[in-house]
């Protein structure tokens, strides 16, 4: 059993996932430990109104934005995994820019439609001000592209990555973000306003942070064979794996009913 398992863990890909596990399973205790930290910082600073403000413009941009990556990000998953494994890099490359094409137009849209929906969304919610909604309709767009690289890396079994990304980075830099900004302004906004500043700053690692090991695993191996796969298809493929929006439904409809009804 012993030299299985040193065989094992002689295998890089193998070592790499079994490491990446370990550091998963640490990410997923801190990210939430690190959730609840900011629900107590923010009911604790902001009261229930500023905590329910700012789950509410939250929830709205989340919904957006799985809205915009109509299954992208889980395809992303699917093909890069697949090319990586029979070193196709130049395929992921071509692969990306395609998705990153589609992306960036259904985010634009999708963005368009949050801002200017803005107030009836504000009065379904029964939000007090429907600008929170405007300003985080920005947001789709930077919000979607780092869900796309942080799955991006899982396809690169880059497992530790995905996991710090996923279950840790925003709530984290939220808590820093509120922290700072406090020592200036105390208004109600500052929750919302720190939430935007972490999406900001994950969106940026958590692409350098895919740019950096997809550069360092395709070095001096891209060849001008490619994979090529047409828009129409990849769209075939990704509508159908929109399952983070029917979870996201499951999971906030009680909430939604609950405020309606109230």
């Amino acid at each position: 059993m012993k030299s299985k398992l040193n065989k094992a863990l002689k295998d890089k890909d193998f070592s790499e996932l079994f490491k990446g596990s370990g550091i998963s399973f640490i990410l997923r205790f801190g990210g939430l430990a690190v959730g609840y930290l900011l629900t107590l910082v923010i009911a604790h600073l902001f009261g229930a109104k500023g905590l329910g403000d700012y789950v509410l413009a939250i929830t709205v941009l989340r919904l957006f934005t799985l809205l915009s990556k109509i299954g992208l990000d889980t395809t992303s998953i699917r093909f890069i995994a697949s090319f990586a494994s029979q070193k196709k890099w130049t395929s992921i490359f071509h692969f990306r820019k395609q998705v990153v094409m589609i992306l960036f137009f259904t985010s634009i849209i999708s963005s368009l439609l949050m801002y200017f929906l803005a107030i009836p969304i504000a009065d379904l919610i029964h939000l007090d001000d429907h600008k929170y909604i405007q300003l985080n309709a920005f947001f789709v767009l930077p919000m979607a592209f780092f869900m796309l690289h942080y799955q991006s890396l899982r396809g690169l079994k880059r497992i530790a990555e995905f996991s710090f990304f996923y279950r840790m980075s925003q709530a984290l830099f939220s808590v820093i973000s509120i922290i700072i900004i406090y020592q200036f302004t105390t208004d109600d906004e500052v929750p919302i306003y720190a939430y935007l500043v972490s999406v900001s700053i994950v969106f940026f690692l958590s692409f350098l942070s895919f740019r950096y090991w997809i550069k360092n695993r395709s070095f001096g191996k891209q060849s001008a064979e490619k994979e090529v796969r047409s828009y129409s298809n990849i769209l075939k493929i990704s509508i159908p794996l929109t399952s983070g929006f029917i979870a996201w439904f499951q999971e906030y409809a009680p909430f939604f009913k609950l405020l309606y009804c109230g």
